[in-house]
C-alpha cells in the first residue's frame, strides 16, 4: 500500500526501503480518521470521527473525539472538510481545554458542496489534547471528505 511506502520513506532507513522490508518505527505517532455518515455537528460540539484508518501510538479516542499526544514531539495536523449541499461548515482545531484555537476550516452555503482544508505544525508535550469543535452548526458530507490526520515529524525531549 502507498501508506506503508510513505511511512517507510518518512520513518525508516534507506536500506529497509531498498530491501522492501516492512518497517515499523515504534516511536511514530499517526492518527488518520474520518466520518462514516452525513451529519450535523451542533455549535460547541466536539466532532467524533468513527472511521479509524490508522492510529499508531493510540493517540485518537473515537469515543471522545480527542487526540492525546502519547509522546512529546513536533506534529503536523491536517483538517479536511466538505459541507452538505447549500449548507455551511465552520470547524476549529483546539489545543487542550483552554480555548486555544489553532486553526479553522470554513465553507459557506454556496449552492454546492463546499470543500475546505487547513494544516498546522505544532510542538506538543506528552498528554496535550487536540480536538475539532463546531464554531457554528456545521453540516458535514460523508466519508473521505471530512478527515483529521496527525503525525509526528520529529520526536524531541522538551526542557
Amino acid at each position: 500500500m502507498w501508506t506503508v511506502g510513505l511511512f517507510c520513506l518518512l520513518f525508516c532507513s534507506l536500506s529497509a526501503i531498498t530491501a522492501q522490508e516492512e518497517c515499523v518505527d515504534e516511536s511514530a505517532v499517526i492518527a488518520s480518521v474520518g466520518i462514516t455518515n452525513i451529519r450535523v455537528v451542533q455549535q460547541g460540539q466536539i466532532l467524533k470521527y468513527q472511521k479509524i484508518n490508522a492510529n499508531l501510538g493510540n493517540g485518537y479516542n473515537s469515543n471522545t473525539g480527542i487526540f492525546t499526544a502519547p509522546r512529546a514531539g513536533v506534529y503536523t495536523v491536517y483538517l479536511n472538510g466538505r459541507s452538505q449541499k447549500d449548507k455551511e461548515l465552520y470547524m476549529a482545531l483546539y489545543l487542550n481545554n483552554n480555548n486555544q484555537r489553532i486553526m479553522t476550516i470554513f465553507t459557506s452555503a454556496n449552492n454546492k458542496h463546499g470543500r475546505t482544508n487547513n494544516s498546522a505544525t505544532l510542538k506538543l508535550n506528552k498528554g496535550d489534547r487536540l480536538y475539532v469543535k463546531a464554531e457554528r452548526d456545521s453540516y458535514l458530507w460523508a466519508e473521505a471528505d471530512n478527515t483529521f490526520n496527525s503525525m509526528t515529524i520529529q520526536r524531541v525531549a522538551f526542557s
